[in-house]
């Protein structure tokens, strides 16, 4: 490794010129500081010692090692700028897409379409609708052999517009308790956030939920899964 003559790094940094404003990560700035090790290592050869000259392959290597560093750097940056690219669009796949969730659901004040797949055997089913306590507020009689259950707005009548609610179904053959599963109420994905590595989805309804409840997802035609 070749070492500055202090007096020529002193006479190359009063005669480099200001470096450029646009910079990139790792303090690499772009182009002046290859730039001054040009001018630094001009300067040294014309102050170094004539009887024991540098060899002309040290120079070279100093400075084929410079414009790697500066290449590597250059080459950091675009890849975590290609990163950001991919990673947005990652999040921009989730728009326009319905969602289901085993969360709670926000009544809205209308009626629900609900899908839970009915259970082998079941001759009973009842929609049961719990508070975010757990608290049972009611419960109502669906269809045993449907997986898409319309309630109106009529059978809700009771519950707070506004407010979250835990939906599942239990399946009964007689008096046996078979099953108990979360209903899915599938919504329209509106807006998509990243926080902190976490993504949340804001539905149609207002609410949001992290995508990694998710536990259905079609391409909001609105069809019956």
């Amino acid at each position: 490794m070749i070492e500055m003559n202090p007096v020529a790094a002193a006479t190359a940094a009063r005669t480099a010129p200001a470096a450029r404003t646009d910079t990139r990560p790792g303090g690499f700035t772009e182009g002046a500081d290859f730039k001054m090790f040009l001018r630094m290592l001009t300067t040294q050869m014309q102050n170094q010692n004539p009887l024991d000259p540098t060899e002309a392959s040290d120079f070279a290597v100093q400075l084929a090692t410079f414009s790697g560093v500066e290449q590597q750097t250059m080459t950091n940056h675009l890849l975590g700028r290609l990163a950001e690219y991919m990673a947005l669009g990652d999040l921009t796949g989730w728009l326009g897409r319905e969602v289901a969730t085993d969360g709670p659901v926000r009544h809205d004040g209308q009626g629900l379409s609900l899908y839970a797949a009915p259970t082998p055997g079941a001759t009973r089913r009842d929609l049961v609708v719990t508070d975010t306590r757990e608290a049972e507020l009611m419960r109502i009689a669906v269809a045993p052999d449907r997986t898409r259950l319309s309630i109106s707005a009529q059978e809700l009548q009771g519950l707070l517009p506004g407010a979250d609610y835990h939906l599942s179904v239990e399946d009964y053959r007689g008096t046996e308790k078979l099953s108990s599963t979360a209903a899915r109420q599938y919504h329209l994905v509106q807006e998509v956030h990243n926080n902190a590595g976490q993504i949340d989805l804001v539905l149609d309804n207002g609410s949001k939920v992290p995508a990694s409840q998710v536990t259905g997802i079609r391409a909001g035609t609105g069809a019956e899964p």
